[in-house]
């Protein structure tokens, strides 16, 4: 008699084991299930059809050019592109720092006074004028500089 509770307890943790081994929901759609690579978006190569010798040409990278009617990408250059209220708000704490720092020889005062003046301007010209004529060093700013691209940026989405 202590053969048959053996097979009996052998029995039920076979059925134990194939419940636990099964996955917790099994939809049946009658489609067989896709491979793991067929599920999987096609990667594109980027090597020329001749081989990774030759250099890539400049046909097949795709590139994003803008247009200006063209919509932002993104939420960030949407948000680039909207006309400031107030030039004191517009500038983040390391921006006002580096203009101060770079722009105004350290210093503040002037920083704020030439924000207050370019608030009052009116227009991107008059304001670009007004720069020309009340800060001596604007003359020697590098148009090139990301600061000085930055601060005339600023100042132009103020009157859009």
């Amino acid at each position: 008699m202590t053969a048959e509770p053996d097979q009996e307890e052998q029995a039920e943790q076979a059925e134990v084991a194939d419940t636990n081994d099964a996955p917790d929901e099994v939809v049946a759609t009658g489609e067989p299930e896709p491979a793991a690579e067929e599920s999987m978006a096609p990667v594109t190569d980027t090597v020329g059809a001749a081989g990774a010798d030759q250099p890539e040409s400049t046909a097949e990278a795709p590139t994003m050019v803008q247009t200006e009617d063209a919509a932002p990408a993104s939420l960030a250059e949407k948000m680039e592109r909207q006309p400031i209220k107030d030039l004191r708000k517009a500038f983040s704490l390391v921006e006002k720092y580096e203009c101060i720092k770079m722009l105004f020889a350290d210093d503040a005062v002037e920083f704020n006074r030439v924000l207050d003046a370019l608030e009052e301007a009116g227009t991107y010209e008059l304001a670009l004028h007004w720069l020309g004529q009340q800060v001596p060093s604007f003359g020697d700013w590098d148009s090139e500089d990301p600061v000085v691209m930055r601060f005339l940026e600023r100042v132009e989405r103020r009157y859009q």
